[in-house]
């Protein structure tokens, strides 16, 4: 993963928000009221995020041990035990899935082997 500089993504935003003010001060300028309020997920500032890898392994299948430590939107920040790194996997493939819960033996992953 490669996340972009903060000064890169708040350029970008600045330019995203004049386009959809100037949409906005076009057709509702009488209805809408803008705020002007910057925020940022304080998730983001975790350090969870901070040194990451792919999970490896897909999720629809097999059986997996992990904790969830943070979210971001459907991105799941996971910690496994003897992976010194945040695992983040994208939960999508779980939506509508029967989970069940529990101590499980998990399928074994190789991060190494994920790679090539």
């Amino acid at each position: 993963m490669q996340p972009l500089e903060d000064e890169i993504l708040l350029s970008k935003l600045s330019e995203i928000q004049s386009a959809s003010n100037d949409v906005l001060d076009e057709r509702w300028s009488d209805a809408v009221t803008q705020l002007n309020v910057s925020w940022s997920n304080p998730a983001a500032e975790l350090t969870t995020w901070t040194r990451t890898a792919k999970y490896p392994s897909p999720l629809d299948s097999g059986t997996h041990n992990f904790e969830i430590d943070s979210m971001i939107g459907r991105l799941a920040g996971m910690n496994m035990v003897g992976f010194p790194q945040t695992l983040i996997a994208d939960l999508y493939s779980l939506f509508g899935q029967p989970l069940q819960f529990g101590d499980y033996e998990a399928d074994g992953i190789s991060i190494q082997e994920a790679l090539f």
